[in-house]
C-alpha cells in the first residue's frame, strides 16, 4: 500500500512495487496526497518500484497536481526505473479528461462524464 513517508525533512509519497489493489489504491493515494499538501506546499510522489502506473492513478495525480497548482503549491514525481515517459502518459490522460469533461459544460460540476455525452433520453 501507498504511504507517507518523511525523508531529510521532505514529505514523500511512496508507491508500492507490486500488490496493488486496483479499487482501493486511487483512494489510499489521494488520501496520502491530500495529507501531504496540508503539510506542505511540495508534494513528492515516488513511483521509482512500481512496476505499472494504472491509469486510476494517474487521474488522481493529475487531479491533485491541478489542486496543487491552483493553491500556488506543487507536485514532483520520481520515476527512475520506470520504462514510462510520464510526461507522455500525462499529456494523453489530461487529452482524455478533456474529451470526457468538456470545460464549457464541466467546470463547476460534479457530474459523470457520461451526462456530458450527447446521448437521447432514456440510453
Amino acid at each position: 500500500m501507498p504511504k507517507l513517508v518523511k525523508h531529510q525533512g521532505k514529505l514523500i509519497v511512496e508507491m508500492p512495487a507490486i500488490g496493488w489493489n486496483h479499487d482501493e489504491m486511487p483512494v489510499l493515494l489521494d488520501d496520502l496526497i491530500t495529507e501531504a499538501a496540508t503539510k506542505s506546499p511540495l508534494v513528492i510522489v515516488d513511483l521509482s518500484t512500481s512496476r505499472i502506473i494504472p491509469g486510476s492513478v494517474l487521474g488522481v495525480l493529475v487531479r491533485n497536481w491541478q489542486r496543487l497548482r491552483n493553491r500556488g503549491g506543487n507536485m514532483v514525481l520520481i520515476a527512475n526505473d520506470l520504462q514510462i515517459d510520464l510526461a507522455e502518459a500525462f499529456k494523453r490522460k489530461i487529452e482524455a479528461n478533456c474529451v470526457k469533461y468538456p470545460v464549457d459544460k464541466a467546470k463547476g460540476s460534479a457530474k459523470k462524464y457520461t451526462e456530458y455525452e450527447n446521448r437521447p433520453p432514456n440510453q
